[in-house]
């Protein structure tokens, strides 16, 4: 019970076949694969073990060479793309084929070409591309998510810019309106003596008409 779910991994991570005489096994590199990332479907081929199950063939005395002789195509939905093979300069056999898959989901890989005199053309399944949004983070990253976060910089400068011209504005009304009252004050301190002396000025000649005419009357009633 402990090993099962070891070996149910491993038989997902890879995918094995056989196909006139030689064991033919593929497996992304970059496992588990998700979209958008640059990968490579790895191909093992090596020749069958007589005697043995499929299960039980192990990749041994990998062929060599093969990268001028098969090519790999990658099959989804009405699209294909044909990957050429990258031969592992430390394991013989080895071979990678590069790509970047854009969607996830489920993919074909035709193995096309021959290995000596043989033909090959036949269809294998590498595991499922899984979906990149799932652990992306932050998850609206991209070109809008970009503009986004440069719009929220350039609001937050410009708030900085308002608050700050705010306070200037602040303080300079305050110092005007210190000014102005000032100025107020001065000018009622200069009003208050004029009107004082116009009063003053108002009263002198009432008491100066009233007294030509009270002269004016004695002098009428001295002639009469």
């Amino acid at each position: 019970m402990l090993v099962a779910p070891i070996l149910f991994v491993a038989a997902h991570g890879h995918t094995l076949d056989s196909i006139e005489g030689y064991r033919m096994e593929i497996a992304w590199e970059n496992n588990p694969p998700y979209s958008g990332e640059i990968n490579a479907i790895i191909l093992y081929v090596s020749p069958l073990v007589p005697g043995l199950e499929l299960e039980e063939q192990p990749f041994q005395n990998g062929v060599a060479g093969l990268e001028d002789t098969l090519r790999m195509q990658l099959v989804a939905r009405g699209y294909t793309t044909t990957l050429f093979l990258d031969p592992d300069k430390d394991i013989p056999g080895k071979y990678r084929a590069f790509v970047k898959v854009l969607r996830p989901g489920y993919y074909q890989a035709n193995i096309l070409g021959h290995i000596g005199d043989t033909t090959i053309s036949f269809s294998m399944h590498p595991p499922q591309i899984r979906n990149a949004d799932l652990i992306m983070f932050p998850a609206d990253y991209g070109p809008t998510h970009e503009i986004s976060a440069e719009l929220d910089r350039l609001a937050g400068g410009l708030d900085n810019m308002t608050a700050t011209y705010q306070d200037d504005l602040d303080s300079l009304r305050s110092t005007y309106e210190a000014d102005l009252d000032q100025l107020r004050n001065r000018v009622d301190a200069l009003e208050r003596p004029a009107d004082q002396t116009i009063s003053y000025v108002g009263v002198g000649l009432g008491i100066a008409a009233v007294g030509l005419a009270v002269l004016a009357l004695v002098r009428s009633r001295a002639v009469s």
